[in-house]
């Protein structure tokens, strides 16, 4: 998964691994802003998993 993420970052030039960065990072900030909420220890967890998936 690293190297996806990090080859998309890399050749921002094409279109679709712009679209593969933007999803990884929309899933992070939802996961991220549910941790704010009342759902915290759930996603956290999830949060920490996702980051371990990378």
């Amino acid at each position: 998964m690293k190297k996806i993420l990090f080859g998309a970052a890399r050749d921002l030039d094409k279109k679709e691994n712009l679209y593969i960065l933007a999803d990884y990072l929309l899933r992070f900030v939802t996961i991220a802003i549910r941790a704010l909420g009342k759902d915290s220890p759930k996603a956290l967890i999830d949060l920490y998993q996702y980051l371990l998936d990378l």
